[in-house]
Protein backbone atom coordinates (compact mmCIF):
# COMPACT_ATOMS: atom_id res chain seq x y z
CA UNK A 1 0.00 0.00 0.00
CA UNK A 2 0.92 3.68 -0.13
CA UNK A 3 3.66 4.54 2.35
CA UNK A 4 4.51 0.89 3.03
CA UNK A 5 8.12 -0.18 2.39
CA UNK A 6 8.36 -3.32 0.30
CA UNK A 7 11.55 -5.33 0.39
CA UNK A 8 12.85 -8.36 -1.42
CA UNK A 9 16.09 -9.79 -2.69
CA UNK A 10 17.98 -6.84 -4.14
CA UNK A 11 15.38 -4.05 -3.77
CA UNK A 12 13.63 -1.82 -1.25
CA UNK A 13 10.88 0.52 -2.46
CA UNK A 14 7.88 2.51 -1.31
CA UNK A 15 5.20 4.49 -3.14
CA UNK A 16 4.58 7.59 -1.04
CA UNK A 17 1.95 9.29 -3.18
CA UNK A 18 0.30 9.29 -6.59
CA UNK A 19 -1.70 11.92 -8.45
CA UNK A 20 -2.84 12.94 -11.91
CA UNK A 21 -1.88 16.11 -13.75
CA UNK A 22 -2.63 17.68 -17.12
CA UNK A 23 0.82 19.31 -17.31
CA UNK A 24 4.03 18.54 -15.40
CA UNK A 25 7.23 20.51 -15.04
CA UNK A 26 10.68 19.41 -13.95
CA UNK A 27 13.29 22.14 -13.97
CA UNK A 28 13.37 23.46 -17.59
CA UNK A 29 11.24 20.65 -19.04
CA UNK A 30 7.49 21.10 -19.49
CA UNK A 31 5.45 17.99 -20.17
CA UNK A 32 2.35 18.56 -22.22
CA UNK A 33 0.16 15.69 -23.30
CA UNK A 34 -3.14 15.01 -25.00
CA UNK A 35 -3.69 12.41 -22.28
CA UNK A 36 -3.02 12.69 -18.57
CA UNK A 37 0.12 12.31 -16.46
CA UNK A 38 0.20 9.80 -13.62
CA UNK A 39 2.87 10.99 -11.17
CA UNK A 40 4.10 8.39 -8.67
CA UNK A 41 6.35 9.59 -5.83
CA UNK A 42 8.69 6.84 -4.70
CA UNK A 43 11.70 6.05 -2.57
CA UNK A 44 13.93 3.24 -3.80
CA UNK A 45 17.28 1.60 -3.04
CA UNK A 46 19.01 -1.60 -4.01
CA UNK A 47 20.33 -3.94 -1.37
CA UNK A 48 23.01 -5.65 -3.47
CA UNK A 49 24.18 -4.02 -6.71
CA UNK A 50 23.84 -0.58 -8.31
CA UNK A 51 21.19 -0.41 -11.02
CA UNK A 52 18.69 1.90 -12.67
CA UNK A 53 15.23 2.50 -11.22
CA UNK A 54 12.43 1.07 -13.33
CA UNK A 55 8.63 1.33 -13.14
CA UNK A 56 5.55 0.29 -15.07
CA UNK A 57 1.84 0.74 -14.53
CA UNK A 58 -0.87 -1.72 -15.52
CA UNK A 59 -4.52 -0.91 -16.04
CA UNK A 60 -6.48 -4.00 -16.98
CA UNK A 61 -4.51 -5.67 -19.78
CA UNK A 62 -2.68 -2.46 -20.78
CA UNK A 63 0.85 -1.58 -19.60
CA UNK A 64 2.95 1.59 -19.72
CA UNK A 65 6.61 2.22 -18.88
CA UNK A 66 7.61 5.34 -17.01
CA UNK A 67 8.21 8.20 -19.43
CA UNK A 68 11.78 9.22 -20.20
CA UNK A 69 10.60 12.66 -21.39
CA UNK A 70 11.34 14.46 -18.07
CA UNK A 71 15.09 13.88 -18.47
CA UNK A 72 17.73 13.25 -15.84
CA UNK A 73 15.90 14.74 -12.85
CA UNK A 74 13.18 12.09 -12.73
CA UNK A 75 13.32 8.69 -11.08
CA UNK A 76 13.55 6.68 -14.34
CA UNK A 77 17.09 8.05 -14.89
CA UNK A 78 18.28 7.45 -11.33
CA UNK A 79 21.00 4.99 -10.41
CA UNK A 80 20.05 3.12 -7.27
CA UNK A 81 22.83 2.29 -4.81
CA UNK A 82 22.82 -0.33 -2.03
CA UNK A 83 21.47 1.16 1.20
CA UNK A 84 21.23 4.73 -0.16
CA UNK A 85 17.58 5.45 -0.95
CA UNK A 86 16.63 7.96 -3.62
CA UNK A 87 13.33 9.87 -3.59
CA UNK A 88 11.74 11.02 -6.81
CA UNK A 89 8.84 10.77 -9.20
CA UNK A 90 8.08 8.40 -12.03
CA UNK A 91 5.75 9.94 -14.59
CA UNK A 92 3.51 7.93 -16.89
CA UNK A 93 1.82 9.45 -19.92
CA UNK A 94 -1.57 7.76 -20.07
CA UNK A 95 -4.43 8.19 -22.53
CA UNK A 96 -7.20 10.19 -20.88
CA UNK A 97 -9.80 7.51 -21.63
CA UNK A 98 -7.96 4.98 -19.42
CA UNK A 99 -9.56 6.73 -16.42
CA UNK A 100 -12.96 5.53 -17.68
CA UNK A 101 -11.92 1.87 -18.04
CA UNK A 102 -13.11 -0.67 -15.44
CA UNK A 103 -9.49 -1.52 -14.60
CA UNK A 104 -8.75 2.09 -13.57
CA UNK A 105 -9.95 1.32 -10.05
CA UNK A 106 -7.38 -1.50 -9.78
CA UNK A 107 -4.26 -0.11 -11.45
CA UNK A 108 -0.93 -1.61 -10.36
CA UNK A 109 2.40 0.23 -10.18
CA UNK A 110 5.38 -2.13 -10.41
CA UNK A 111 8.80 -0.98 -9.15
CA UNK A 112 11.99 -2.86 -9.99
CA UNK A 113 15.68 -2.36 -10.60
CA UNK A 114 15.55 -3.75 -14.14
CA UNK A 115 13.17 -3.80 -17.08
CA UNK A 116 13.49 -7.59 -17.21
CA UNK A 117 11.53 -8.60 -14.11
CA UNK A 118 11.35 -12.35 -14.67
CA UNK A 119 13.80 -13.36 -11.92
CA UNK A 120 14.06 -10.30 -9.68
CA UNK A 121 12.11 -8.65 -6.88
CA UNK A 122 9.21 -6.46 -7.98
CA UNK A 123 7.37 -4.24 -5.53
CA UNK A 124 3.71 -3.82 -6.53
CA UNK A 125 1.31 -1.16 -5.24
CA UNK A 126 -2.36 -0.97 -6.18
CA UNK A 127 -3.93 2.37 -7.07
CA UNK A 128 -7.45 3.53 -7.78
CA UNK A 129 -6.82 6.04 -10.57
CA UNK A 130 -10.38 7.34 -10.32
CA UNK A 131 -9.83 8.40 -6.69
CA UNK A 132 -6.50 10.24 -7.17
CA UNK A 133 -6.19 14.02 -6.92
CA UNK A 134 -6.19 15.56 -10.39
CA UNK A 135 -4.50 18.95 -10.85
CA UNK A 136 -4.00 21.13 -13.88
CA UNK A 137 -0.28 21.73 -13.39
CA UNK A 138 2.32 20.04 -11.19
CA UNK A 139 5.92 21.07 -10.45
CA UNK A 140 8.11 18.00 -9.79
CA UNK A 141 11.10 17.91 -7.48
CA UNK A 142 14.40 16.60 -8.82
CA UNK A 143 15.31 13.10 -7.55
CA UNK A 144 17.51 13.29 -4.46
CA UNK A 145 19.07 11.12 -1.80
CA UNK A 146 16.76 10.56 1.16
CA UNK A 147 16.15 8.38 4.23
CA UNK A 148 13.64 5.68 4.96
Amino acid sequence: GLGEVGEGRGLQAVVDDARLADLVRLERWTGTTTGVWLVVDTRMATTENPSLAHATVRVGERHWKASNRPGLGAMHATTLEPGLPQAGAFVFELPREVLEEPGATRAVVRLADSGDTRLITVIEVGLDLTALDHVGELELERTERTRW
